[in-house]
């Protein structure tokens, strides 16, 4: 059963009991509650003054949550687990807390009737009983992914915060959303007259923008759309329809009124005078300057690059290895709104319709307004704001003008280079056939597999985190250098993979207009802060970085960087840090 004072403010919610939970007639006991301990603990709460409970009184099946359900899907909720959820919410009536801590997917779920914790955890809800809930990982979970502690932690500290009261405050925000004429000319003169520090961000439809929105402070913000139906056949239609990337739908305002819109924007954003900040400011200023010859001065913080920043160490599992972070997934503005701030989740927009984007977007704006702020202390607090002011944001703006001028490529030579790698696999498909009898597509896990594990009969290699069995270039190599009768085949299938990883990656991606090679540098795309570098999002470039150095006078590949060309009456040079 439950345990804890009866008056309690806070009520916590697991899963279910474990072992030690069963043998000791207690929630939260084992393993588990030592780390729930310790984390309300370092947030100044004691463990006798909430009440604990779970899901499900009874522990699972193999402590496996999915025997309470009817499916393997655990889509449909068995009966023992509606009464279960019944009980709970019965529980949680007759202590009547200020808010509920709800640990991990299925207390969410059970209390909230909302699914997924990664989208939910930190954001202020309503339980089926109308309390107060804020969801956040459980401790088992955290007990495997242990770089997500400090997530937990923050989620806990805010929970505390929130549990002096039961409701939750509205948070008045005023938006301005399809905005006629004279109110966005009014406004957009009166942040440049009053110097207003502004949040910006765009929404695009293809490469064009879609929307633009400013906020001068955390509960005001303006949209203004460019791109809608208000003009023509569909006119006052707010439906979004999409037929290509270079055929959007009409333009939001007349020619003439369109114009002045935009040079009310660019004075704006041209102003260094007026602090600004974005979400990935480079996106959003590169789609600017593209579109409209727009400029972007004045930028005080990317938030992005900023809780990069602070916290480096945070991110989704990394791929392969769920176990370590990656710096990629804990600075979207979707996980910044719900640790800087109390606004709930609100990025599931539609986005086919005109006004729910709008809205989308200015809220997109008063976040980023607000994360503005509280970042900008934690830099400080930390003592890295003079490191972010000093060196994450110049490497921004130089690493910005390198991926959108891009570099020239000799489309010539490539050509020739991919004929002489297009011929090379051919002659190593053939190489292969004949050794062994039959063809063999080396890209293909299933035949890879049959080949090396049933007519070679090698020792099975399977991958050391999904356990499943593998026949990637790791396993390949292992397979040579263990194998010395087959080195030549399986040196044969490594040579065809690096060739074909060569042509895809390198030789055929797609250029930009020019012949020119662009990329998309990530300043926030690693843990170690290295740049991290891949193809635009346009699905132009690539990973520069990767490109061969081509040092093998033996290889395929020799002097292969020869193709990336200087423009006209310049030299490349070479310089280290």
């Amino acid at each position: 059963l439950g345990d804890g004072p009866r008056s309690a403010r806070i009520v916590i919610v697991g899963e279910a009991p474990g072992q030690q939970e069963e043998a000791q007639g207690k929630p939260f006991v084992g393993p588990s509650g030592q780390v729930l301990n310790q984390m309300l603990s370092s947030c100044g709460i004691a463990r006798n003054e909430v009440y604990v409970t779970n899901v499900s009184k009874t522990r699972p099946p193999n402590n496996d949550f999915g025997a309470f359900y009817e499916d393997k899907s655990k889509r449909v909720p068995s009966q023992v687990l509606k009464k279960a959820i019944e009980e709970l919410e019965l529980e949680i009536r007759s202590i009547d807390p200020h808010i509920v801590l709800a640990m991990g997917s299925e207390p969410l779920r059970a209390l909230t009737g909302r699914m997924g914790i990664d989208k939910w955890r930190g954001s202020l809800i309503l339980t089926g009983t109308g309390h107060k809930c804020l969801a956040t990982y459980h401790t088992a979970f955290i007990m495997r992914m242990y770089h997500y502690r400090i997530i937990c932690e923050l989620d806990i500290k805010k929970m505390k915060k929130h549990s002096s009261t039961r409701t939750i405050a509205p948070l008045g925000y005023e938006l301005l959303i399809d905005p006629t004429l004279d109110v966005v000319m009014q406004k957009l003169d009166y942040i440049h007259t009053h110097k207003l520090p502004v949040s910006f961000d765009i929404e695009t439809v293809g490469r064009h923008v879609r929307c633009l929105g400013f906020a001068w402070n955390s509960r005001r913000a303006i949209c203004i759309p460019f791109t809608s139906n208000k003009h023509g056949p569909r006119a006052g239609d707010t439906t979004l329809i999409l037929d290509a990337n270079e055929n959007p739908p009409g333009s939001h305002w007349r020619e003439e009124e369109e114009h002045l819109v935009v040079k009310e924007c660019k004075r704006i954003l041209e102003d260094k005078d007026i602090p600004k900040c974005a979400q990935n400011a480079v996106f959003d200023m590169t789609v600017l300057a593209e579109e409209w010859g727009i400029h972007t001065q004045g930028l005080d913080m990317d938030t992005m690059l900023a809780q990069h920043t602070c916290y480096a160490e945070l991110g989704k599992p990394a791929q392969g290895d769920p176990t370590k972070p990656s710096a990629s997934g804990k600075k979207s503005l979707d996980f910044l709104c719900s640790i800087w701030t109390d606004t709930p989740r609100y990025s599931d927009y539609d986005a086919y319709d005109d006004l729910s984007t709008w809205k989308y977007n200015c809220m997109d704006c008063c976040v980023t307004f607000e994360v503005w702020r509280k970042l900008h202390d934690e830099l400080k607090d930390l003592e890295v704001d003079e490191f972010y002011y000093n060196h994450v944001l110049p490497t921004m703006w130089a690493t910005a003008r390198m991926q959108n001028q891009g570099v020239h490529i000799d489309v010539k030579l490539r050509q020739e280079y991919t004929v002489r790698c297009e011929r090379r696999l051919e002659e190593i498909q053939s190489e292969i056939k004949e050794v062994i009898g039959t063809e063999l597509n080396p890209n293909s896990p299933k035949q890879m597999q049959e080949f090396l594990y049933d007519s070679l009969a090698l020792p099975k290699r399977y991958h050391p985190v999904t356990k499943r069995l593998t026949s990637n270039e790791e396993a390949i190599e292992w397979h040579r250098d263990h194998s010395p009768e087959h080195g030549a085949i399986l040196g044969r299938l490594l040579e065809f993979r690096g060739i074909q990883k060569l042509v895809s990656n390198t030789l055929r991606v797609e250029l930009s207009p020019g012949d020119t090679l662009r990329t998309t540098f990530n300043v926030a795309g690693t843990v170690n802060g290295r740049l991290a570098s891949s193809a635009t999002i346009w699905g132009e470039g690539t990973n520069v970085q990767n490109i061969p150095a081509g040092r093998d006078p033996e290889h395929i590949s020799y002097g292969i960087r020869r193709i990336v060309i200087p423009p006209r009456g310049y030299t490349f040079i070479k310089a280290d840090l």
